[in-house]
């Protein structure tokens, strides 16, 4: 079975990993979201909404674990003009990664299922992700 664990990002710009949570404000005022540790103390830790992403339950070819908002990139070829950025989405239940694809070609996106036979057969690693490194997007 998946373990569910989420990450978001402090204003500060540190990412917290664990449970997440919305609750509304004791005032009423609005919501609050944040992530509980889940470590023994159950610290909670205010985060931005936009940065939240879930944990896919797979690991790139590294070792890294992928995040829903990771940006990956497919090293199967030993050929670098060959390797692709894709970003994490969840879309319909299911996790995928996607890309846009350049206007000389037909389809302008591309996605695909995330699934640990994609990842083997794209050679998928973790290169960052779209809220700390956005600018690893305009590669393709």
């Amino acid at each position: 079975m998946r373990e569910i664990l989420f990450r978001g990002k402090r204003k500060n710009g540190r990412w917290e990993y664990g449970n997440y949570c919305i609750a509304e404000k004791i005032d009423k005022s609005g919501v609050e979201y944040f992530i509980i540790d889940i470590d023994a103390e159950g610290s909670q830790h205010y985060v931005i909404p936009e940065t939240v992403g879930q944990y896919t339950g797979l690991i790139d070819k590294n070792g890294m674990v992928i995040f829903e908002g990771d940006i990956l990139e497919s090293r199967a070829s030993e050929n670098k003009e060959d390797w692709r950025r894709w970003v994490v989405t969840f879309y319909d239940s299911s996790f995928c990664f996607e890309r846009e694809i350049p206007r000389k070609y037909k389809h302008k996106h591309e996605q695909n299922l995330l699934c640990e036979d994609e990842v083997k057969l794209y050679g998928l690693v973790v290169i960052g992700s779209i809220h700390d490194n956005p600018e690893l997007l305009t590669k393709d």
